[in-house]
């Protein structure tokens, strides 16, 4: 393929396309072989520009420590861990390679600030690299389709005509049909509530109708909805283990002697006693920057939690373009971290340190009972 397409593109791209049109389209619009050659060579063309254009995007990522550049993704990513059913372990790369062995449907959960989005980047990063694919990786971010108002066929038709203008919605359909896309989708989770329903539906409906195409999807975990997704596998993202926090925080764009030191105390003690917030990449990074900051982590941990709680409420979405997530709470960020306050010392003071639904409910409510008698009360008080 041509560099003018971008390099390290899947090679195979053309022939892939070539036989997509061929099998999807010529009995569709009736054309001569010779009208079919020349349709391939078009949407050949125009699938490559699209994939160096996503390869592009999804290859330059910005970060809690990189928010003024972008920066490689393989910089700022730590491929993950997947855990399987019976707690199998699958690296991401294997993972990828063997996509399809097991099921041609699959989704990858995980919370806030393990990976989610740059492990579906580097999904399609290296599907679109990868020339024994056979087929045409499409990324998909979710968060940006209106699904009151729009299917996802026609916002791919949309993604792709700025590079191809033969594309139409049925020659998608028809792409699909055979079997001839990869769907990577990204942000289940980041779909306004009143629209999560029919996007599912949709989602659904092209797994069922179109079998033979990939579909990989990422979310925040939601037992109740992927429950049903019968033809989907699920997969939630592992923790980092020590040896890969260590990798990440080597490859990342910092001080070298502030990383140095990091380290030292990450393999003197500090993964072991703090292992749930550095096995988390976004925290792991937060926990660098407050090092650099204090030069120290254990005596200091009350400014970590205070900058953790303002990253996770909002700074780490606004990594993302033209997004901001919705909050069912409605409530903004002082507010909220009252309530948060007080549902902290109301449970510590009961010694309750973990929660099912129904007491995470009970502690909500009295939290915010609480704080709402207490607004009330200053309110008034000033008014008069």
């Amino acid at each position: 393929m041509s560099d003018a397409f971008g390099e390290g593109v899947n090679d195979g791209v053309s022939k892939s396309v070539a036989q997509l049109v061929e099998k999807t389209f010529l009995g569709i619009m009736q054309n001569s072989k010779e009208g079919v050659a020349f349709l391939s060579s078009k949407y050949s063309v125009g699938f490559e520009r699209y994939i160096a254009a996503k390869l592009s995007i999804c290859s330059n990522v910005k970060t809690l420590i990189s928010t003024n550049h972008p920066v490689m993704l393989e910089k700022a990513y730590e491929p993950v861990n997947l855990i399987w059913q019976n707690d199998i372990y699958i690296g991401i790369d294997r993972y990828i390679s063997d996509f399809g062995k097991r099921s041609k449907h699959s989704v990858i959960t995980a919370t806030l600030g393990a990976g989610k989005s740059f492990t579906m980047k580097h999904i399609y990063s290296t599907w679109a690299k990868d020339p024994s694919l056979k087929k045409v990786p499409i990324f998909i971010e979710l968060r940006y389709i209106n699904f009151q108002d729009q299917n996802i066929i026609s916002y791919i038709t949309q993604q792709l005509l700025p590079f191809n203008n033969f594309v139409t919605e049925r020659s998608i359909q028809a792409g699909l049909k055979a079997g001839a896309f990869a769907l990577v989708m990204d942000g289940f989770d980041e779909i306004a509530t009143r629209n999560r329903a029919a996007a599912e539906k949709q989602i659904l409906r092209i797994a069922h109708d179109y079998p033979d195409s990939f579909i990989v999807l990422s979310s925040r975990p939601d037992i109740n909805r992927f429950l049903g997704w019968n033809t989907f596998s699920e997969y939630s993202v592992a923790p980092l283990s020590l040896d890969q926090v260590e990798r990440m925080i080597t490859r990342i764009e910092y001080d070298e002697q502030d990383k140095a030191s990091f380290l030292k105390m990450i393999k003197g003690g500090l993964y072991k006693s703090h292992e749930k917030l550095l096995s988390n990449p976004l925290l792991a990074s937060m926990m660098l920057l407050t090092f650099r900051e204090f030069q120290d982590i254990p005596s200091k941990m009350h400014v970590f939690y205070g900058t953790a709680f303002d990253v996770l409420f909002r700074k780490h979405d606004t990594t993302k373009a033209e997004y901001h997530r919705e909050f069912a709470t409605g409530l903004d960020l002082d507010d909220f971290k009252r309530i948060f306050m007080t549902f902290c010392f109301t449970s510590y003071v009961d010694k309750k340190y973990s929660f099912n639904e129904s007491s995470f409910r009970r502690y909500s409510d009295k939290a915010i009972q609480y704080e709402d008698s207490n607004l009330k009360y200053r309110f008034s008080t000033r008014c008069t």
